[in-house]
């Protein structure tokens, strides 16, 4: 059966389920908590995208625990608020104590547990990525393709162990990192939709045994570096690590070309005057002297004027530093 023909109910469906699962449905609809409905379902979404019916289940599954996770971290802090409420009044009538100490027990222990990391894609604009950028430079993807679960360790940098539901099209990982030999410095960042992104810079530290993950300050400097024949101006980002930076993105804003660095040759051939050379950056002023490409010999040339006058005009308009030199 083909997609058009398939039951305005299975379309219904198989939509809704389709968009719980990338995201921009929060709350699994009633009619997809009955077997039938959830069938129903699947096979559409098998049909019309390609998805395979043991990744959906897979996927569901996950989800299912993410959910009940929050739902238990939600009554974790309904709790602790609902304790440090009665420890407020215990302290105004004199009583011990212990319960806000309890509290705060918790607490700590609860910012202490290890985050679980999901790299994943969605169509064309949703994604999300973990690399390490000390003590060396990791990418977690690459260390994650084997289906199901395992314990991999990374040498020299951390131990993590990683759950691969790749479906055939998308990409749908969770990380979680174990142990470290030192002190990591990672970003997880990414799309969660087309307009919405996330970028995340932890600096991972083992305190008493336990994994801690701390936000630092991302600063930013700009540079200006010589690379060949350019000037490149740089936009880095870093992190202070123990009085360290760590570089964790590089953007490059301008680009220009160093007059000192570039050499054109001239040469009379026949009645047209050739320039050959560094010409790639300076075309723009080549053609606003009249010269013109020839494909097949790869070079600028001009009829209108001399070896002399070509000279004198190049040197007037790329200036004094550009290395010029006429062929005999």
């Amino acid at each position: 059966m083909s997609v058009k023909t398939v039951d305005k109910v299975d379309v219904e469906l198989g939509e809704a389920l389709y968009r719980y699962l990338n995201g921009t449905l929060d709350n699994l609809p009633e009619k997809l908590k009955t077997r039938e409905g959830l069938a129903r379902a699947i096979a559409y979404l098998h049909k019309k995208y390609g998805l395979s019916p043991d990744k959906v289940v897979e996927t569901l599954r996950v989800k299912k625990q993410q959910l009940q996770q929050k739902e238990k971290n939600i009554a974790v802090e309904t709790s602790v608020q609902s304790q440090q409420t009665v420890a407020s009044q215990e302290k105004q009538i004199g009583e011990p104590r212990v319960a806000v100490q309890a509290v705060q027990d918790k607490q700590a222990e609860k910012e202490k547990k290890n985050k679980v990391f999901q790299l994943f894609t969605w169509g064309s604009c949703r994604y999300g990525t973990l690399k390490a950028y000390y003590p060396k430079y990791v990418e977690f993807v690459s260390w994650t393709r084997r289906e199901g679960t395992h314990e991999v360790e990374i040498p020299g940098v951390c131990k993590i162990v990683y759950s691969n539901y790749d479906s055939r099209k998308n990409m749908n990982r969770d990380v979680e990192i174990v142990d470290i030999y030192s002190p990591l410095v990672i970003r997880y960042y990414g799309n969660s939709s087309c307009s919405h992104s996330f970028d995340e810079v932890y600096i991972v530290r083992k305190v008493d045994g336990k994994i801690v993950y701390e936000k630092p300050e991302v600063k930013t400097e700009t540079v200006v570096e010589e690379r060949g024949k350019y000037r490149v101006t740089l936009e880095k980002r870093y992190v202070d690590l123990d009085g360290q930076k760590v570089y964790i993105d590089v953007t490059e804003i301008e680009r220009e070309v160093i007059p000192e660095k570039l050499k054109v040759t001239l040469k009379k051939l026949n009645d047209r005057v050739i320039v050959a050379g560094d010409t790639f950056d300076i075309r723009d002023k080549l053609k606003a002297l009249g010269m013109k490409w020839d494909p097949t010999a790869k070079a600028w040339y001009t009829t209108a004027m001399d070896t002399e006058i070509l000279k004198t005009k190049l040197q007037q308009t790329l200036g004094q530093g550009v290395q010029i030199e006429v062929e005999q």
